[in-house]
């Protein structure tokens, strides 16, 4: 059935979902989700989800399926076995403020294009954020000291992303494969990589920062457009393979 409810102050441990909503339309205000197989599962729902966390469940913090765009502000999805949120099938939440952490993804996103304001990505055992055939809109999010990349684009996802900071990650600040994202006040620092784009990918880059990368920019059968861009005290500054980026200050 269509429902509307308003749920607070709940705990929901050790169940298959902690909460499962189908059809639903719900408030959900500082609940705790905890070691559940997924925290919460939301198929064709509409949520306003505020000050919950959703920490050690066995697959997914958050999963939104099926045109889920649930509202997300000031939550914690932590230390989950897969992701911190999942968004498949045309998802396409709002999330502010919020938290991914200590996950083997942050977030990942799957033909579904989220809002992402604010956020921070940090610690996680893979990627921060992977998309695929996902254009997500990310500003002031912090994406750090993830072990593999801090935003991972392929399968033609183009993201915008701005104001961003990626640092630390162990291998790229930002991947694409076959993506091209737009990229505005960013910083890339610490990184392996600090933005590796390959398969035809060309990004526009603007107004950002490479510091202290292994490399600062890899191209690879790719040609990106960076423009107004510093890229200084790398150890190597945009290196290209059969790519011929356009460079402007």
């Amino acid at each position: 059935d269509s429902s509307f409810l308003t749920v607070n102050d709940c705990v929901m441990n050790n169940n298959s979902h902690g909460m499962y909503n189908y059809l639903s339309r719900l408030e959900v205000d500082n609940c705790v989700m905890n070691k559940n197989s997924t925290g919460m599962y939301n198929h064709e729902s509409q949520l306003l989800v505020d000050d919950t966390t959703m920490d050690e469940n066995e697959l997914y913090g958050m999963k939104n399926a099926a045109g889920s765009s649930p509202t997300v502000t000031n939550c914690t999805m932590s230390g989950n076995v897969y992701y911190g949120m999942f968004n498949l099938t045309n998802s396409n939440p709002t999330v502010v403020d919020s938290v991914m952490g200590g996950n083997v993804y942050g977030m990942r996103n799957s033909s579904s294009s989220p809002t992402i304001d604010n956020c921070t990505f940090v610690g996680n055992n893979n990627n921060g954020m992977s998309n695929a055939s996902s254009s997500p809109i990310v500003t002031s999010c912090i994406m750090n000291d993830n072990a593999y990349d801090g935003m991972s684009n392929y399968a033609s996802s183009n993201p915008i992303v701005t104001g961003c900071v990626m640092n630390g990650n162990g291998n790229d600040g930002m991947g694409n494969a076959s993506s091209s994202p737009v990229v505005i006040n960013c910083t890339l620092t610490g990184n392996k990589v600090g933005m590796y784009n390959y398969s035809e990918s060309d990004p526009s880059v603007t107004n950002c920062t490479f510091t202290y990368n292994k490399t600062a920019i890899l191209n690879s059968q790719s040609n990106p457009k960076v423009v107004n861009t510093i890229v200084w005290g790398n150890t190597n500054g945009i290196s290209n393979s059969a790519s011929i980026p356009l460079v402007t200050f």
